[in-house]
């Protein structure tokens, strides 16, 4: 590659600005980036600034992506993988409640990719309702009832 000039101080810089991009994924394929990569950079540039509890959530809902949909690029990410997600938290006995937290959170995660170029769209997110007359207390067809 060319710095096409003559300058050693400006191929330096130039190469310094083309580095900066690098790192910051100009460059990059959209979709291409590997989820462990994904899941490092957010724990880097975007959860220093969260709460502590904020941080556990992402890790927990990092943890449990990895556990039942494992990606091995970000956009292995798709809206057909998070409705398997969903269904499979339910299987596990999640409420709804916390089924709704877990997509919040790893729709905010991937709005941030996309915003940053490194996943052409946010997918479709199932939509995680409770079914009606069912008490907030219900977790996927079990009564919990405190005695």
């Amino acid at each position: 590659m060319s710095a096409h000039t003559d300058s050693q101080r400006e191929a330096e810089r130039k190469a310094g600005l083309l580095e900066k991009e690098l790192r910051e994924g100009k460059h990059a394929n959209p979709g291409k980036m590997s989820w462990p990569d994904f899941v490092l950079r957010h724990k880097e540039e975007v959860q220093p600034g969260l709460a502590e509890n904020t941080r556990r959530m992402f890790a927990t809902v990092f943890h449990t992506v990895e556990k039942h949909i494992p990606p091995a690029r970000l956009a292995d990410v798709t809206a057909s993988r998070l409705s398997y997600l969903a269904a499979e938290l339910r299987k596990a006995m999640k409420s709804e409640a916390t089924i709704q937290s877990y997509m919040a959170h790893l729709r905010s995660a991937l709005n941030w990719a996309v915003d940053l170029g490194l996943l052409p769209t946010l997918p479709k997110f199932p939509k995680v309702q409770r079914a009606k007359g069912a008490a907030v207390g219900q977790r996927a067809g079990r009564d919990v009832r405190r005695i």
